[in-house]
């Protein structure tokens, strides 16, 4: 595995992905989502390295349905045991671990600043020490991050912390590295508005990002169905199962 997709790989950890140890020579590694651009990326990142299987459940929030992935890796993938706590020490690294990071935990913003198309790039995350670097190595590449404690869990004492980039240079730029580093579809097709946004007004832009919004939101809204489908029709078989 070459370094640049390590850590890609050590990004997507870091965010949402959770990793264990399944027996001395296999290590899983998990997602949740109600996303398919999440599943997309799951599947085509780890259906390389070893098998991958995709099953409905029901989401955190009550009512709510999704789809578990699982892909059973080997010893290669011994990093992904623990959640990382830092980003990568070779700065060649950041760009593609960020991008993984971004994937996982990132969002790109466009609003309405006066009649101009504004943007911004926002992580908001508990992993503090991994953003303050983060910010750090943005720094040492030219941009002017800011960072700050976002908000304070009720359950828990561990505030989260905000990272931006704001400039709109900054971000239009920021999309030009990490777009071609992407595996997020959804995430690629949002710094593509954001590059437009260089030559067109809000008026341009605006009707496009609606259009994104509802397109994302149509496709989540059926892949979320489907998991409802396939969860009852499991559930059913498995009730009737023990009734018989």
């Amino acid at each position: 595995m070459e370094a640049k997709e390590k850590a890609y790989l050590f990004g997507l950890r870091t965010g949402d992905l959770n990793g264990r140890r399944d027996s001395r020579h296999t290590i899983h590694a998990r997602l949740s989502t109600t996303h398919p651009a999440m599943a997309g990326l799951f599947i085509e990142s780890f259906n390389v390295y070893g098998r991958c299987s995709m099953s409905p459940d029901l989401a955190y929030l009550p009512g709510r349905y999704c789809w578990k992935l699982l892909a059973r890796l080997d010893e290669r993938f011994s990093f992904f045991v623990e959640k990382p706590v830092q980003i990568p020490v070779a700065s060649s690294s950041f760009f593609p671990f960020f991008a993984g990071y971004s994937d996982s935990e990132g969002s790109w913003c466009i609003y309405n600043d006066k009649g101009r198309a504004a943007v911004a790039f926002v992580i908001e995350s508990k992993d503090r020490v991994v953003l303050i670097q983060s910010a750090l190595e943005l720094k040492n590449s030219g941009f002017h991050p800011l960072l700050y404690r976002a908000s304070r869990d009720g359950q828990s004492d561990s505030p989260k912390v905000r990272l931006e980039v704001r400039r709109r240079d900054e971000v239009r730029t920021l999309a030009r590295i990490l777009i071609a580093l992407s595996r997020h579809r959804e995430k690629i097709a949002k710094m593509k508005l954001v590059l437009e946004t260089e030559e067109s007004s809000w008026a341009d832009i605006d009707p496009k990002s609606k259009a994104f919004k509802q397109s994302v939101a149509a496709e989540v809204a059926s892949f979320v169905g489907a998991a409802e489908i396939q969860y009852n029709i499991r559930h059913s078989r498995a009730v009737a199962g023990v009734v018989g």
